[in-house]
């Protein structure tokens, strides 16, 4: 150049230049998962921001609260669960449900015992309370009032 300027050529690229950072870089927010192809979308800078590059980086996970959980299952007490994806599958049941207990995880009032089929009985939610699962649990136990005793002993 005859005014004695230099000119950059592309062996200056690192030195005159950043490179923009891609999506794999940056972390979502609760809800939401990076894209699957997040290494071959750029953010706007050479960091990704949660305002700019968030919606580009990032999709929206489905909650829990959409999924229907399977029989023997119960939604999960804690609404702030979400799906692996952006809908929920059967992949998804562990996540957003928890087994419903059995009987035998219920404790019977006195006079009362577990039915013969408690360990293959659901009560109606993932713990057995008195009031929704007495019924299907427990029974009365026999009285001895129609039982003969045998000789030598005394009812």
């Amino acid at each position: 150049d005859p005014d004695g300027a230099s000119f950059c050529g592309h062996d200056d690229l690192d030195v005159c230049c950043e490179p923009l950072a891609t999506c794999s870089s940056f972390n979502c927010s609760v809800g939401y998962r990076r894209r699957a192809d997040a290494d071959n979308v750029f953010c706007r800078a050479r960091l990704c921001t949660s305002m700019d590059d968030g919606p580009v980086c990032c999709e929206e996970l489905a909650s829990c609260s959409t999924y229907r959980c399977a029989r023997g299952y119960a939604p999960k007490p804690d609404a702030s669960i979400f799906c692996m994806g952006d809908k929920c599958s059967d992949e998804d049941l562990e996540t957003c449900c928890d087994p419903l207990a059995v009987c035998t995880s219920f404790a019977c009032p006195e006079s009362y015992s577990l039915r013969a089929d408690a360990s293959d009985t659901l009560c109606a939610a993932q713990v057995c309370t008195k009031e929704n699962d007495f019924a299907v649990c427990c029974e009365r136990r026999a009285t001895c009032l129609a039982f003969d005793c045998p000789e030598r002993y005394l009812p």
